[in-house]
């Protein structure tokens, strides 16, 4: 649960900066993996919960790209989660059971989560008539967006594309 999630986190943190993990730098590395493993599955249990009501296409989105706790964090959290894992398991010879099952378990919750928000939009998409209001798609961009400025000044213009919005972010 996210009360749960959310009390692991806390003391994962409080171990983290503990004695023992300032003088281990690898017990340092496991309570930093095992607090961003809680607070991966603690922004599961929320987004999941905000699921439970019905969304249309452009409120998810919304929902998914905004500023401040936009959903794409939980695939921040995610990528930063496997990226201390696959240095942990580099550099410990033998990981303990418990970071290897809590690492587990926030994986399948991530992909748990990312499955039912990925469909919760394809219905809401499907709903809406497979269209998006308040968007511009890319191929609108230039014509949109940068051609207005280019007849008024010089300009230029970098489109950046990602397979992850968090990334291009």
């Amino acid at each position: 649960t996210t009360k749960e999630d959310a009390t692991l986190a806390q003391i994962a943190e409080e171990r983290r900066a503990g004695f023992w993990a300032e003088q281990e730098p690898d017990l340092q590395a496991e309570w930093t993996l095992a607090a961003q493993a809680a607070q991966l599955m603690r922004r599961a249990s929320e987004i999941e919960s905000a699921l439970k009501r019905s969304h249309t296409a452009t409120e998810l989105i919304s929902a998914y790209t905004r500023d401040s706790d936009g959903w794409y964090d939980l695939d921040t959290l995610h990528r930063r989660m496997e990226k201390l894992a696959s240095s942990l398991e580099f550099a410990l010879a033998d990981p303990p059971a418990e970071i290897e099952q809590l690492v587990t378990r926030a994986r399948q919750r991530y992909s748990q989560v990312a499955g039912e928000l990925a469909e919760a939009f394809l219905r809401a998409w499907k709903a809406d008539g497979f269209g998006v209001s308040g968007f511009y798609r890319q191929s609108q961009i230039f014509e949109t967006m940068v051609a207005p400025l280019c007849r008024e000044h010089r300009t230029a213009y970098i489109l950046v594309d990602a397979l992850r919005f968090e990334l291009a972010r």
